[in-house]
């Protein structure tokens, strides 16, 4: 083995989680507010997520890209983060859901996947609905189960699965004369030499996607009632003309933002009532 020691001389000031990945990529994800950063002895990729990430970090020792995946741009502050599979992360950003691949050994053989617009980290929206913000979170690859912990509402059990169809790729440029070993791709990364000339650009260049990947689809398989973050509560009496003793109940106001909620805490037996959909603006606000 001959280990490498990582400076963090160049690493931006706003880094916050560093993430091992595992066997038999290796490596490690480093994640601060504005980019996303890979390193693996000699290897390394850089993914910017916001606009002025190239402001925060050094472009010139850590060269920035955007994902071909994704058009909007966010604050990776705080983000969730875990293992979906061996070659994809999970992150977990304020209750949107993204995927991170990785630049495992499977997706550096992909053709065109290097092109000098493209980094070999791939982000994309692993679903459209938004969950919970996590304070914690945790995923169960056998059973494609994610558990969304959190503090400001109710936890979530979620059950990802693929769908039939594939998410278009942003098409590549990929050189014809590009010549390279699969061992000194994956060691060393890949070079693309520049074009120097205008006359060597063709206008009708083969094009390939850059990859495919396969898109999730999310449903919710369970929730965990929470009544924490109590904004407020009142006494209630529901008197029975059958019992001899009333039926106290309290009601709470409590949850943050979309995860809010109305919750009511009684003692003894008690009829379940449905869920009640407070308004079309609060489609999470529900009396239970």
């Amino acid at each position: 083995l001959h280990p490498k020691i990582w400076s963090v001389a160049h690493l931006p000031s706003d880094c916050f989680k560093i993430s091992p990945c595992p066997a038999p990529l290796g490596g490690a994800i480093v994640f601060a507010q504005n980019a996303i950063l890979y390193f693996n002895q000699n290897q390394y990729f850089g993914l910017a997520t916001t606009s002025f990430a190239d402001k925060t970090t050094d472009t010139a020792k850590l060269p920035l890209h955007r994902s071909p995946l994704l058009d909007e741009t966010f604050l990776a502050s705080n983000c969730r983060t875990s293992l979906l599979n061996a070659d994809e992360m999970v992150l977990n950003v304020e209750g949107q859901l993204f995927v991170l691949s990785l630049p495992s050994h499977r997706s550096l053989k992909q053709k065109g996947f290097y092109g000098p617009e493209v980094c070999q980290l791939m982000l994309r929206r692993l679903s459209s609905s938004k969950v919970a913000a996590a304070t914690a979170m945790a995923v169960d690859m056998q059973r494609h189960l994610i558990f969304v912990g959190t503090r400001n509402g109710d936890s979530q059990l979620l059950w990802y699965h693929t769908d039939t169809h594939d998410v278009p790729a942003c098409p590549v440029p990929v050189p014809d004369d590009l010549e390279s070993d699969d061992e000194d791709v994956y060691l060393y990364g890949h070079r693309l030499v520049a074009v120097t000339a205008e006359d060597d650009v063709q206008p009708h260049d083969k094009v390939s996607k850059a990859a495919e990947f396969a898109a999730y689809s999310v449903d919710l398989v369970d929730q965990l009632p929470a009544i924490g973050q109590v904004t407020s509560m009142d006494m209630g009496v529901d008197v029975d003309m059958e019992g001899v003793a009333p039926k106290e109940t309290l009601v709470l106001s409590g949850g943050v933002g979309d995860q809010s909620s109305v919750s009511m805490i009684h003692r003894g037996i008690f009829v379940l009532l449905p869920k009640l959909d407070l308004g079309a603006d609060s489609p999470k606000n529900l009396f239970r």
